[in-house]
């Protein structure tokens, strides 16, 4: 992470679960994030929903 941001390039961290994983990764300065935590798996009819959208 230190070599991404010494070079400038934007961080993304996957596979965020918990709290402790988010708060750590926002002080070490990642730019963006992904994972169960910020947005569980969504039910089959709603995913069919969204697609059908696109």
């Amino acid at each position: 992470m230190g070599s991404a941001l010494a070079g400038g390039l934007y961080t993304v961290a996957e596979g965020i679960e918990r709290e402790d994983q988010r708060r750590l990764l926002l002080e070490l300065g990642c730019d963006l994030g992904q994972g169960y935590l910020m947005n569980p798996p969504l039910p089959a009819a709603a995913s069919e929903l969204i697609v059908g959208l696109l």
